[in-house]
């Protein structure tokens, strides 16, 4: 007696793209999210910025943007520049670093590029420098300071948990598949 010819289904594909597209959702919608609650500043500058809650921030470069009604263009590549943050009630420098997990967004026409990342232990109001290296000129260009909270780490998270659970899901149905090809006669 010989078993069906059993073959896996192709629902397989579905639910592994439909896992990968969810994933990169939830991370885009999060990065619009904070480009969109994001507080933009032109540089060169000296400005106060009240950072209204503890926790990480990032600093984004718009590489395409608006302020106002004024629209700003640049070249993608970060510029070289001399950036510091003081927190104005104690005098504290901030240690500003390069993000460990590069970002990049595009809401509307803002594009801009994860250039540092900070954490403040307690809110208030903090002086921000960004001028170019020793004085030198260099095109007016713009900043976007924004809060990276949880929904950020954790929209992370669930997009890389969701690309390789479509990752495995679509190498079972592959393997599933050949081994059903073989048995064939």
């Amino acid at each position: 007696m010989t078993s069906p010819n059993l073959k896996p289904s192709h629902w397989y594909y579905a639910i592994s793209l439909a896992l990968f597209l969810v994933g990169g959702f939830l991370l885009h919608s999060s990065l619009i999210c904070m480009a969109n609650t994001s507080e933009q500043v032109l540089v060169p500058c000296e400005r106060a910025l009240t950072l209204s809650e503890a926790g990480r921030y990032t600093v984004f470069y718009e590489y395409q943007t608006m302020v106002g009604e004024r629209s700003y263009s640049s070249g993608r590549s970060l510029p070289c520049l001399n950036c510091s943050l003081v927190q104005m009630e104690s005098g504290r420098c901030v240690s500003l670093t390069p993000p460990s997990i590069p970002s990049e967004y595009l809401v509307g026409c803002r594009h801009g590029v994860s250039m540092l990342t900070f954490r403040i232990d307690q809110p208030g109001v903090y002086h921000l420098s960004a001028h170019y290296p020793e004085g030198g000129d260099g095109p007016q260009v713009v900043l976007a300071v924004g809060r990276t909270g949880r929904g950020q780490v954790a929209a992370l998270g669930l997009f890389a948990l969701s690309a390789l659970s479509a990752v495995a899901t679509f190498l079972k149905r592959w393997r599933s598949r050949e081994r059903t090809d073989r048995a064939s006669p």
